[in-house]
């Protein structure tokens, strides 16, 4: 009788510790459904985030801080971001998204929400180094002008003119469209340069010639040059009449070229009309063809002004 007691004594507390097994077992499958649907809000975050950084560098490269803060506030928004903080600096933009996530089942625990952040930072910074360059250069100062202008606008680059070959704006209305703006870029602020001194065994140039000749830019205008150019660099060149290489410039029409930008001239002063640039940066320009005959006249013809006409 005794040994039959025990027995049933054993079973019944084998059945009770089965009950807490599977009543733990069931907590950790409800706390791993929890965590899962924390992780994949996290990821959902993490998106929002990262879109939200690169739309706000991409305002910070065309120069509108305003407009960066606005677009990373409304891409972390769209991607389901509840709050979002945006701190820009330095070129940068940094955005933390935060959400309030309901907890199914550790609400049992006491745990109704938990707060989800993610974090982003997105730069708007530039090449170190480039090849297939054009030899045509802006001036840092005529590009930042450039940008600052509605995104798409056309502008025109002055090649010259040997009767004329510098165009001053201040006399002749290079406001074309009428919009505020001038849209020619005068010998000012653009420079034809030679990439000969720059050419390495590493990196040769399929356009061989040295010095800036009509040849020579056409064989540039059309190839890019082979030449690794590293700012800050100093490259030869000058801003003469250039109006032997239409057909090259035409040839290129609706492709985005790179370019080199400078902020002044390298030591040695002029020699000639030609001298060393020295390149700090690198932008980009989509070719729309060549204007052979761009009429301009004088801002004021009521004060002795005549039309004018350029190539």
């Amino acid at each position: 009788m005794n040994d039959s007691r025990q027995i049933t004594s054993e079973k019944g507390a084998t059945l009770v510790y089965l009950a807490l097994i599977l009543i733990v077992l069931m907590a950790f499958i409800a706390l791993a459904i929890d965590v899962g649907d924390l992780y994949s809000e996290k990821r959902q975050l993490q998106n929002a985030a990262d879109a939200a950084a690169l739309a706000g560098a991409w305002h910070l490269c065309h120069q509108d801080s305003e407009g960066a803060e606005d677009a990373a506030r409304y891409y972390a928004s769209e991607n389901g971001a509840e709050s979002v903080d945006v701190a820009i600096e330095n070129w940068q933009v940094e955005v933390t998204t935060g959400k309030a996530v309901s907890a199914y089942f550790a609400g049992v625990l006491g745990i109704d929400q938990v707060n989800v952040v993610a974090q982003a930072k997105a730069a708007c910074g530039q090449a170190s180094s480039a090849c297939g360059l054009w030899p045509l250069a802006f001036s840092k100062d005529a590009w930042d002008t450039l940008l600052s202008r509605p995104c798409g606008e056309i502008f025109y680059v002055w090649a010259g003119d040997k009767n004329m070959e510098d165009l001053d704006c201040n006399m002749y209305d290079c406001d074309l469209d009428e919009d505020g703006y001038d849209d020619i870029l005068t010998t000012v602020g653009r420079a034809w340069l030679d990439f000969s001194s720059q050419v390495t065994d590493e990196h040769p140039d399929p356009c061989v010639q040295p010095g800036w000749g009509a040849n020579e830019l056409r064989c540039e205008l059309l190839n890019g040059s082979g030449a690794r150019i590293s700012p800050p660099t100093c490259i030869d060149g000058d801003n003469g009449v250039k109006s032997g290489v239409a057909n090259a410039v035409d040839a290129r029409i609706g492709d985005y070229v790179p370019i080199a930008l400078f902020d002044g001239f390298c030591s040695g002063g002029w020699c000639g009309c030609s001298h060393q640039f020295h390149t700090v940066s690198f932008g980009c320009i989509k070719v729309l063809g060549w204007e052979q005959h761009l009429e301009l006249s004088c801002r004021d013809d009521d004060e002795g002004g005549w039309p004018w006409g350029g190539g």
